[in-house]
């Protein structure tokens, strides 16, 4: 079976709260137009439409359909709301949304939470990404830019202090660092 049929096939289960944020984060850094060339990849377009899926809470027979350009739209959302928060400006970022068709509550494990329905990609989104942010105490605010000069992605800091997107990056800078001080 495909990967792709067997992402359809599957129902997809609820993302935690760092699982989404980490989500999130690897969509803002994501090249749609990348992924189109190369449609065998395994984190291709149908795996960010299953996880997208996963992120925003569809239900076993749900489907998510988005044209490549929708996604391109929604990427650069999360990546404009996830700027602010890493640069310590969210104060000034504001989206315009319509108002959600149907609201309901619905169960979670354990937690009451808001689902949203009748809405399109982009609204469904932010909602969740913002309800994801608002959900979580200013100092644990775990996304962040890469500190290296010549790499600008976000990434999800796996401590609050960490600097870098990667070991690769962090390696980078210190070799840097190095070569500056030998001058």
């Amino acid at each position: 079976m495909s990967q792709k049929a067997e992402l359809e096939s599957a129902a997809p289960r609820p993302m935690s709260h760092e699982e989404a944020l980490r989500f999130v984060v690897k969509l803002a850094n994501t090249d749609i137009d990348e992924l189109i060339k190369t449609p065998d990849d395994p984190s291709g377009i149908p795996t960010i439409l299953y996880e997208l899926s996963r992120y925003l809470g569809l239900e076993k027979g749900e489907r998510l359909k988005a044209r490549n350009d929708d996604l391109k739209k929604v990427i650069a959302d999360i990546k404009r709301i996830l700027d602010a928060v890493a640069e310590g400006r969210w104060q000034d970022t504001k989206f315009h949304l319509r108002k959600p068709r149907v609201s309901i509550l619905r169960v979670e494990g354990d937690e009451l939470v808001a689902a949203y329905r009748g809405i399109d990609l982009r609204e469904a989104t932010m909602i969740r990404l913002f309800n994801e942010l608002s959900n979580t105490k200013l100092d644990l605010l775990r996304i962040g830019r890469c500190q290296r000069s010549g790499c600008s992605k976000l990434f999800y800091k796996v401590k609050t202090n960490q600097a870098y997107c990667d070991h690769r990056c962090a390696n980078l800078a210190a070799a840097s660092r190095r070569r500056g001080k030998a001058s």
